[in-house]
């Protein structure tokens, strides 16, 4: 229940600004399910909604590419270009509702305080629901406090919302994005709101696909979490200090920043190269930060990744031999987090290849046969994947599985190719001709099995 002294506003104060959007992808019809959701309640009879509308000022844009919608396509606009990497264009004809959009928000800055903007989209590969934001790194006093909404928006919805699966990076190759075109006008918390076309991992709800309702739900989740990071009320303010302070002491911390540590208990070892023997079929070569990791089963497979932080899991014995002054160090100390890095890695290579094989028309039964390096690449980007990711990316599964069933239908109707003729084949083939030209028999043409019937004199 919500305090009642913040039920109105002062005559004097006015109103703080929120900006929502969705749809920039045509194809993520779930985005418009949590937009329904968010409307639904925010144009309701309860307390709270509001309390909303008596206290903000909303600009909601539930479909920012409706051309792109009306023709079917997936990612793009109608003149085949992915809006979310063109907020910062200056081309209004070509992309008008970005543009206007874009104007309309630096309007709305002049005009009042923005607290909040958020893309609503839909992510193909990754479960649950989460955010990418923007980092404060040049604002020592604004540290983390971008995440202090995210973070109550999980604890409000824990079954769906997982905030270890968000990400908070400004990268050069997503200047174009909207959350971070916001975020550089001035808007500390800018976001985009992912939600999975697959289900939730966590409470209750893991294994189980999401719904319509469950869609929904998270719009309302997004409004009640937003009076909790806005209500001026005592207690507010002391339960987004706690969580201001579980994310500084680092309690809260996401997927992204465990690869940000370094895990190795002993300094000693974890500054020269080791090389780690585990009974797991794998050898990884550790270099501080960086790893190689060389799979020796059939497949032969060789992959840069991370080192990840050391998290009380399952055991694993390791044998260390250090490259340093040609010591030999054996312990059977066990390495806490090895055993979880191990099971992730060979279940992102599977995935990797059964897909990019399956998108070159090859038939994932003949592995062995094949030279599967090509089909490595780095784990840094491999969750990247979605509406706020490159364009890159990949398409989604089911339309991989379209694409490879082309392939395979276009190798068997394809062609022998024509063999081209060489030059001076050409050239000899022409001068036979001319010289046929030359030598034709004027008249008619007198057969060679024809015999005279005159006798012989």
């Amino acid at each position: 229940a919500r305090t009642n002294n913040t039920t109105t506003l002062p005559e004097n104060q006015v109103k703080k600004g929120i900006v929502l959007t969705a749809r920039v992808h045509p194809g993520e019809t779930n985005a418009s399910w949590m937009m329904k959701g968010l409307l639904d309640f925010l144009l309701g009879d309860s307390n709270d909604a509001k309390l909303l509308r008596e206290n903000f000022i909303f600009k909601i844009i539930p479909m920012l590419n409706p051309d792109g919608v009306i023709v079917g396509n997936y990612r793009c606009s109608l003149s085949g270009r992915d809006l979310n990497r063109n907020y910062k264009t200056i081309l209004k004809d070509a992309y008008p509702s970005i543009w206007h959009t874009r104007e309309m928000i630096k309007r709305f800055m002049n005009e009042t305080e923005l607290v909040l903007y958020c893309d609503f989209h839909g992510h193909s590969r990754k479960q649950n629901v989460f955010v990418y934001g923007c980092e404060n790194k040049h604002l020592p006093n604004e540290r983390l406090k971008e995440r202090i909404f995210p973070a109550m928006l999980s604890k409000n919805d824990p079954a769906k919302f997982s905030y270890n699966s968000s990400k908070f990076k400004v990268q050069k190759h997503k200047e174009g994005t909207g959350r971070i075109v916001m975020w550089s006008l001035g808007i500390k918390n800018s976001y985009t709101l992912e939600a999975t076309f697959c289900g939730s991992t966590q409470k209750d709800r893991a294994g189980h696909h999401f719904t319509i309702k469950d869609l929904e739900s998270i719009g309302y989740h997004f409004l009640d979490s937003l009076l909790d990071y806005c209500d001026p009320d005592h207690t507010k303010e002391q339960y987004r200090q706690t969580v201001y302070d579980e994310l500084l002491n680092g309690n809260l911390i996401t997927h992204e920043d465990l690869k940000d540590f370094d895990a190795p208990y002993d300094y000693t070892i974890s500054k020269s190269k080791t090389r780690l023997d585990v009974e797991q079929a794998l050898t990884i070569s550790i270099n501080n930060k960086r790893s190689r990791v060389r799979t020796t089963n059939k497949l032969n497979i060789s992959r840069n990744i991370k080192s990840a932080p050391n998290i009380l899991r399952a055991k694993s014995q390791l044998v260390i031999t250090t490259k340093r002054k040609g010591t030999t160090v054996n312990s059977s100390r066990p390495e806490p987090g090895q055993n979880r890095i191990l099971h992730e890695l060979q279940d992102g290579l599977r995935r990797t290849i059964q897909i990019k094989l399956l998108s070159r028309g090859v038939n994932p039964a003949s592995l062995t046969d094949l030279d599967l390096n090509q089909f490595s690449s780095s784990d840094e980007d491999s969750d990247e994947v979605g509406s706020d990711s490159s364009a890159d990316d990949g398409l989604p599964k089911h339309l991989e599985a379209i694409a490879a069933a082309k392939v395979q239908l276009q190798k068997k109707t394809r062609k022998k190719p024509v063999p081209v003729k060489n030059a001076r084949d050409t050239k000899k083939n022409d001068l036979d001709k001319e010289n046929l030209e030359k030598h034709k028999t004027v008249g008619l043409p007198l057969s060679k099995l024809r015999t005279s019937q005159f006798p012989n004199i």
